[in-house]
């Protein structure tokens, strides 16, 4: 996460955005479901 410069104060954010992004695919296919989501 440093090439990123994300620390890790800030890795629960880039958790949750990573979360929010995989849920947005347009390919409902493509989504990984809640249930994998939230382990």
């Amino acid at each position: 996460m440093e090439a990123c410069e994300i620390d890790e104060g800030n890795r629960e954010t880039m958790e949750r955005m990573k979360t929010a992004l995989w849920r947005v695919q347009y390919r409902a296919e493509r989504r990984p479901l809640m249930s994998m989501v939230v382990k």
